[in-house]
């Protein structure tokens, strides 16, 4: 888990260094296009790493109130821990998946011929 955070960590200081390059190279439209379209490929992951982030701590505080004497509260917690532990599950199979590393060749075109009877 804490590996997985760590190469999006790696990841985010990136976007965020993209984000000043944006702003600072305002008048070279083609760097602008370049730094924009790498800023977009990596805002997926770093929005899936935000959002895991969060699952991370609302699991955090459910194990806190795990322990608690009120019955419904801990019963509460127990459902969060619960639907916390299956959706990090999941975004963190998501997360893996959008880390391996691209192919060049996915952005170009391809025609291929069809013939009858070869």
């Amino acid at each position: 888990m804490s590996e997985l955070l760590d190469k999006v960590a790696s990841i985010e200081e990136r976007f965020e260094e993209l984000n000043h390059l944006l702003e600072s190279s305002a008048e070279d439209y083609q760097r602008v296009a370049e730094i924009a379209k790498e800023r977009a490929e990596l805002e997926p992951i770093i929005q899936k790493a935000q959002e895991y982030r969060k699952l991370l701590k609302r699991q955090e505080e459910a194990h806190q109130l795990e322990d608690a004497e009120d019955e419904e509260l801990r019963q509460m917690a127990l459902n969060e821990i619960e639907e916390t532990t299956t959706r990090l599950e999941e975004l963190e199979k998501e997360i893996k998946s959008m880390l391996v590393p691209r192919d060049p060749r996915d952005d170009r075109n391809v025609i291929v011929e069809i013939r009858a009877g070869t």
